[in-house]
């Protein structure tokens, strides 16, 4: 019997040594070349129907951004802010603001006098003939109460022990007068 275990034993480590997987490891160092961020940009809206007026413009080269936009404010006049950017002197802007600024004048409510207009109005009366009503008491009519028996309705479950001494159960139930019987006994 240990000459069994142990060559059973013995299989198992050599299954195991040829089932792991051997993994070469490759270092590959790739070199990254980064190149300085070069772009260019410019978009506008013009709506004149929402009054959305404005425009960018944007360039880069490397550390070095330069650009503006423009728009259109709610009081007419138009703010340009032209800015640059680089490592050395940071984030630079000037605004300028031109045109004149116009604001919408307030509405006057005016209050219009109301006329009256009464018109006549003409009374009419119609007649109205009544007629006195009699119901027919000719013709009489009655009716027996109904009777209605509910069937009677009889459920019961009593636990007894069958012949061969294990606990049986007996059920029934009557329905009606008690001429049906369903259920089975012992």
């Amino acid at each position: 019997m240990v000459n069994f275990e142990v060559v059973c034993l013995a299989a198992m480590l050599v299954v195991s040594t040829i089932a792991v997987p051997v993994y070469e490891q490759h270092h590959q160092v790739e070199e990254q070349h980064y190149e300085p961020a070069r772009y260019e940009f410019k978009y506008g809206v013009k709506d004149e129907h929402t009054h959305d007026i404005k425009e960018q413009y944007e360039k880069r080269d490397g550390d070095k951004v330069e650009g503006y936009y423009k728009l259109v404010e709610p009081d007419g006049t138009v703010r340009t802010v032209k800015y640059t950017a680089d490592k050395h002197t940071g984030f630079i802007a000037q605004v300028e603001k031109s045109g004149h600024a116009t604001h919408p004048r307030p509405i006057k409510k005016v209050i219009a006098p109301v006329k009256k207009l009464v018109y006549p109005v003409k009374k009419v009366v119609y007649p109205v003939k009544y007629q006195s009503y009699e119901p027919d008491l000719q013709q009489s009519f009655s009716q027996e109460a109904s009777h209605y028996e509910v069937p009677a309705q009889i459920y019961s479950n009593e636990h007894s022990s069958l012949s061969d001494g294990s606990p049986g159960s007996y059920s029934s139930f009557i329905i009606g007068g008690g001429s049906e019987k369903y259920g089975h006994q012992q």
